[in-house]
């Protein structure tokens, strides 16, 4: 059978539009809600705290230093407080789509799982770019959530491949979503550049503790590309649930 979205209550006409606001907000799915509730939160702590971001995000450098959790807390730093509400945004009107057929525990997982492939493929890729070709790959810090909304794109392109949604004001079904996701991304840091780069105490010649931008491919198509690849690969061998027609659906 063909899995359907939840229908969602009517809101009253009679609210003011701050508590039709609210009411809306209440109607999203819980996970989807906390998920972009944190993209803007982490955004949020550090613009407070910067030499946080050198913490978090994915510098290959880093993790050959064993900082291992850099694979996976790279999706909670962005850049500016513009990428942080878009990618907010796009998690919650992707997430609502997927947590109720789902079910919060296996969105969960899958978001998890996706995080960390996206980091460990752009790792390992950087590397190799940067032994091969001596650039500055290894030290580059690689951030965003966009590997999370790219493997959300895939599943929703296996759960309802025929959904039309508009993709910047065009219409599209869900099936073409991640080819096009990933080459607008690929287009864009080819011909655009990899967007604003997130900021960072850094130390200067004079040993003082600085803020600075850092060197960054913050919108990295790496990260959606093996985003896009890690999320097919665990809903084609890996989801416990599906049987084995929808696994073959899902090539």
């Amino acid at each position: 059978a063909t899995p359907t979205m939840r229908q969602h209550h009517a809101i009253p006409d009679d609210l003011t539009p701050s508590e039709q606001a609210f009411q809306v907000w209440r109607g999203l799915p819980e996970l989807s809600r906390r998920l972009g509730l944190l993209v803007v939160v982490s955004w949020l702590i550090s613009s407070l705290f910067p030499s946080l971001v050198r913490t978090l995000s994915l510098c290959p450098k880093n993790t050959f230093g064993l900082h291992l959790w850099n694979l996976a807390t790279y999706a909670a730093v962005e850049p500016s407080l513009f990428s942080a509400l878009l990618h907010a945004w796009m998690l919650i009107m992707v997430g609502r789509m997927v947590e109720p057929i789902w079910g919060s525990k296996e969105l969960m997982k899958f978001v998890g799982v996706t995080t960390v492939a996206a980091g460990l493929g752009t790792f390992v890729t950087a590397t190799l770019i940067c032994m091969l070709a001596s650039s500055s790959w290894l030290t580059d810090y690689y951030c965003g959530c966009m590997s999370v909304i790219a493997g959300l794109a895939v599943a929703l392109k296996q759960l309802m491949p025929d959904f039309e949604v508009q993709f910047f004001f065009f219409p599209m079904r869900l099936k073409h979503l991640p080819f096009a996701l990933v080459a607008f991304t690929v287009t864009m840091e080819l011909f655009v550049g990899s967007g604003p780069r997130p900021v960072s105490t850094m130390m200067n010649e004079e040993g003082q503790e600085v803020l600075q931008k850092l060197p960054s491919r913050s919108g990295s198509a790496l990260l959606v590309i093996f985003g896009t690849y890690g999320a097919w690969l665990y809903l084609r061998y890996f989801q416990s649930y599906l049987n084995a027609s929808d696994r073959s659906a899902g090539s």
